[in-house]
């Protein structure tokens, strides 16, 4: 664990480990798990046997550490049938044959919205990074910067920044660019900003780690000019190869399955994006029922 992580925001810093150490994934999984049976269920109360069976289902290598798991992730809490809560380490305490239910932190219940966005783009962001456990490389510390900065995830960002210039110290230059357009975006285009940007990219060339640099400094000028009011965002150049006909023929095939499946695209980010909506929309009937 990055012991420079340990006194920030619980979901906060699990999403900054998990950057660090893709084997904490499951971490993130166990998280989402609940929130599936958040929008399924209708509660935001589950019972302990269907979210086990829900993370046997789909986590089976995981399942014989289901507390260890729970306890690191420090988001989720269990009550039993005479009102205890059960928190931290107090949960190996719990049995699974005990008529249990799992619920957020009471800290967190006011920021389901919040949590539920949140999971939603880190996943999204932990979904292209597979370092497989590997010590990064600055090729893979650059591309997650700029998954970070497209999703808007400015204040992760920042502390990743604070944590990739010690460990990269050779490549401080770009992550300062990125610090800077950090403060182009979040300040609307201020054109100090956008000039100490421009003057940073001068530095470089028009490709950095496949990012296009030359298209960013068109954006900034764009940008100074007026003529770009969106925020700026970070693209790869794009690369076009001739198709060989072992490539066309598995596209064809996975085309003719997804055309069976109604023309749908089933992945774990596809749903997730799903059960988002659906958990904002309790969120708000909770709410409402409150008043």
């Amino acid at each position: 664990m990055l012991e420079e992580l340990k006194e920030r925001d619980r979901i906060h810093s699990l999403f900054l480990e998990v950057l660090d150490d893709s084997s904490k994934k499951e971490l993130f999984l166990y998280l989402m798990c609940y929130l599936q049976l958040v929008r399924r269920r209708g509660n935001l109360s589950i019972s302990l046997t269907d979210y086990l069976s829900c993370a046997s289902g789909s986590f089976k290598k995981a399942r014989a550490n289901w507390k260890d798991i729970l306890v690191e992730l420090n988001l989720l809490a269990i009550s039993d049938m005479y009102g205890r809560v059960y928190e931290g380490k107090d949960i190996y305490k719990v049995s699974e044959e005990d008529l249990c239910f799992i619920t957020l932190k009471e800290e967190y219940v006011n920021r389901l919205d919040e949590l539920s966005v949140k999971v939603l783009k880190y996943w999204m962001v932990i979904n292209k990074i597979a370092s497989g456990g590997r010590k990064l490389s600055i090729l893979d510390a650059a591309l997650t910067c700029v998954y970070l900065f497209n999703e808007e995830l400015y204040d992760e960002l920042h502390e990743l920044l604070s944590i990739y210039i010690m460990r990269y110290p050779s490549e401080k230059s770009f992550f300062n660019l990125l610090d800077l357009l950090i403060k182009v975006n979040t300040s609307k285009g201020e054109k100090l900003y956008i000039q100490q940007a421009l003057g940073t990219l001068k530095d470089f060339g028009e490709v950095y780690c496949g990012i296009n640099l030359k298209k960013l400094k068109e954006d900034l000028y764009m940008m100074y000019k007026g003529k770009l009011k969106d925020s700026i965002k970070l693209e790869f150049v794009k690369h076009t190869q001739r198709r060989g006909l072992l490539r066309k023929v598995i596209d064809s095939i996975v085309s003719f399955i997804r055309k069976l499946k109604g023309g749908k695209k089933w992945t774990l980010q596809s749903s997730e994006t799903a059960f988002y909506f659906f958990t904002e929309d309790l969120w708000k009937r909770h709410n409402q029922q409150r008043m």
